[in-house]
Parts: C-alpha cells; sequence; structure tokens
C-alpha cells in the first residue's frame, strides 16, 4: 500500500488551525466522537494513549503561541455554520480541501502560489470553495459557475449564516490579500510548533502505516474497503492508482478525492486517500452507507424524520423515489439552487438516508428505502398504530 509517512506540515498546520478554532480539547473530542459511535472510548483511550497524550501536548503549546492574538484567531477559524467544525473563514480562504493533497507542498511554495494567484484565478477556485460550506459531501461538478465579485457576494448573502459572518466573509473576500497575509503567518508559527514534536509525529506516522499493513495484508486498499461500500465498488478503475495520506489533527477524518476530465471522465491524478490516525480495532474505519445496528436508537429516528419533515428534504426524497437522479436534474425539476439541493443532499446522505453513487463526474443520488421503512416502523411501534 502506497501509505505515505512523511509529516506533511502544510496539511497538519491547517488541520490544527481549523480544529483549534473550535475551542475543545482533543481528549474531549475523541471522547465526544467515540460515545457517538456507541463504541468503548476507554479502550480507545487506552490503545492511543501515546498519541492522544502528543496531540494535547501540541494543543497546550499552541494555545501559549496564539494566547495575545486569540480574538484574531477566533476571527479566522471559529465555525461559522453548525454542520461542521471545518466551516471556518480561514479555510475558505486558504482554498483549501482536505481530501485533495495527494502531494506534499513545502509551506514556502504554497505561501508563495496563494499570494501570487491572480484575482480571476482565486475568484473561481474561491467560488468552488465557499460552495462546499457546510456539506460534508463537496460535488464540485453541481456547483454554480459564479464568475464575478457580485456573483460572490450574492451567493454569500444567500447562506444559511449569521448576518455578522456573511460581514466577515464579505470583507475577508474583497480584501483576501490582507486577510490571507495573516492567516500564511499562523501557519507559519504552526509549523514551527509542530517541527519541534518531529521524532514523535514520525513515529505516529509509521506506527498507523503498520497498523493498516498488518491488518490488510498483501490485500489492495480500495479492494479492502470496496467490499464494505456500494460508493467504492461502483468507482471507475483508477489506472493512476492512489495515495493515502493520514491525518494527525484530524484523527477522525476520511474522505476520497479524485480529479476526473469533465468531458470524458477520465482521472486525471491519482485518487487522494485521508485517514486519520486514530482509527485502529477499537474503533474501526468502515465505509459503509449504512449505519451499523447500534446506531439505530431512539434519538436517530427522531432526528431523522425532523429532516423528513423540511418541505425541501422531503420534496428532494419523493423526487429520487423510484429512480436516481444528480445534483442539476433534482433542482431543475423541484425549481431550487444546485447550492440549496447540495445542502439538503448533504444531510440526507449524512443520516443514511439517501446514499450516492459516482458515474463519471457526477453523483447520482439513491433514495435509502430500508432506512426510511425503519423510520416509520419506529413510529408505528412506539405510538401502537396498526
Amino acid at each position: 500500500m502506497d501509505i505515505r509517512t512523511d509529516v506533511d506540515y502544510l496539511s497538519e498546520s491547517i488541520s490544527l488551525l481549523i480544529f483549534m478554532g473550535r475551542n475543545v480539547s482533543y481528549e474531549e473530542y475523541i471522547v465526544e466522537t467515540v460515545r457517538k459511535s456507541a463504541y468503548d472510548y476507554k479502550a480507545l483511550l487506552d490503545v492511543k494513549k501515546d498519541e492522544i497524550k502528543c496531540l494535547s501536548q501540541i494543543q497546550k503549546e499552541f494555545k501559549e503561541e496564539f494566547k495575545t492574538d486569540w480574538k484574531e484567531f477566533e476571527y479566522y477559524f471559529k465555525p461559522v455554520t453548525e454542520t461542521g467544525y471545518r466551516d471556518c473563514i480561514g479555510r475558505i480562504l486558504l482554498l483549501w480541501e482536505e481530501f485533495n493533497h495527494s502531494k506534499l507542498i513545502s509551506i514556502e511554495d504554497y505561501t508563495e502560489n496563494m499570494l501570487n494567484m491572480s484575482r480571476e484565478e482565486f475568484t473561481i477556485k474561491f467560488a468552488e470553495t465557499l460552495q462546499g460550506l457546510g456539506n460534508s459531501l463537496r460535488d464540485s461538478t453541481q456547483f454554480s459557475k459564479l464568475k464575478t465579485d457580485d456573483d460572490i457576494l450574492r451567493f454569500i448573502i444567500s447562506l444559511n449564516i449569521s448576518k455578522e459572518n456573511c460581514l466577515k466573509l464579505e470583507d475577508c473576500y474583497l480584501n483576501y490579500k490582507t486577510h490571507l497575509d495573516k492567516i500564511l503567518g499562523y501557519i507559519q508559527r504552526t509549523s514551527q510548533i509542530l517541527q519541534r514534536h518531529h521524532k514523535e509525529l514520525s513515529k505516529i506516522m509509521c506506527d498507523t502505516k503498520d497498523y493498516w499493513d498488518n491488518k490488510i495484508g498483501d490485500e489492495d486498499f480500495i479492494e479492502h474497503f470496496a467490499k464494505e461500500s456500494k460508493a467504492i465498488a461502483d468507482m471507475p478503475h483508477n489506472p493512476l492508482g492512489y495515495v493515502i495520506a493520514l491525518d494527525i489533527f484530524s484523527p477522525f477524518i476520511t474522505g476520497i478525492s479524485f480529479n476526473m476530465d469533465d468531458d470524458t471522465g477520465e482521472y486525471l491524478a491519482p485518487l487522494a486517500i485521508s485517514i486519520g490516525i486514530l482509527y485502529c480495532d477499537e474503533y474501526p474505519l468502515s465505509y459503509n452507507e449504512t449505519a451499523p445496528p447500534h446506531l439505530w436508537d431512539e434519538e436517530y429516528y427522531l432526528n431523522a424524520l425532523k429532516l423528513i419533515s423540511e418541505k425541501n428534504r422531503f420534496a428532494i426524497l419523493s423526487n429520487i423515489k423510484t429512480e436516481p437522479s444528480f445534483g442539476n436534474e433534482i433542482a431543475g425539476r423541484l425549481g431550487l439552487t444546485t447550492a440549496t439541493v447540495s445542502h439538503h443532499m448533504n444531510q440526507l446522505v449524512d443520516s443514511d438516508l439517501v446514499y450516492y453513487k459516482q458515474n463519471g463526474t457526477r453523483f447520482y443520488y439513491y433514495s435509502n428505502q430500508d432506512n426510511l421503512k425503519k423510520c416509520f416502523e419506529f413510529i408505528r411501534a412506539e405510538l401502537n398504530l396498526h
């Protein structure tokens, strides 16, 4: 398996900056994440104690480094949506997509590229990154073509975020080089903290690679997980292969990014696979589209029913009840924007009420009839309906 073990100081610095904007300790985050999945968090804390100790120590040093300018740091990295802590102004300004970094890039080269980017190129990339806000599944083929300042400012106003955050986004976009200069300085300072722990971080990477080598053996990584995932099993074969990047400071991240030609559907680069370093036998990695049985509890059902009750999400589910469709088709039929469809679809996918398959550069969405039936069976049982 091609698992990269070099510490990617650019990617890890940005991951840490984004996480710190959440203002929660790594140990609290780990316990919360594992508890939600009904696994034994104490077992994970024991098995991964060295990794967690390292994360906590670096977090402590980060707070000390940024204590005098914490408010300015939060301006850029405090989440602007309720759906995910990665949705912050800093990530958007950096044009950062966590799953799409198969090549190691130095902080110096990245800084130079960002500051020398033309306004036109920045506008195009900013528009794509902005349209992924609030979405765990970011399908750029479904995004609108926002080409001018007015297009982007109108889109910002339409976002489901506070007026204060809209104004921040507008200012950061219009004066992006001034703001970028500050954020790129944050990356440099964060990288210096990480490099003081190079030995520990390198050991974490090598130990994680050893775990996956021992677990999968000679089997191909993609083939191994395709057994559990419809989405991966249906992906066209990529002759360029794939690269697995281990992520330390987003320790539960999982994602696959691909770059395809819009016309031919041919891959333009290897698949880029991201895996957090805390996945192990005590908290296994899974690409299943259907939630495991222990997640089917009252909280899940009530949340799923709440999602279904919103009129646009209900219309989307009704629209794909008999056959799959891609985002632009659904938007056209329902008179919605692609951004609105994408926002609702991500919530439905995250709740396992919809799953998707890739065909070329498009994602086709399917109604998960089995899980929808379970929701209504729950209602019948709880309310004694016959």
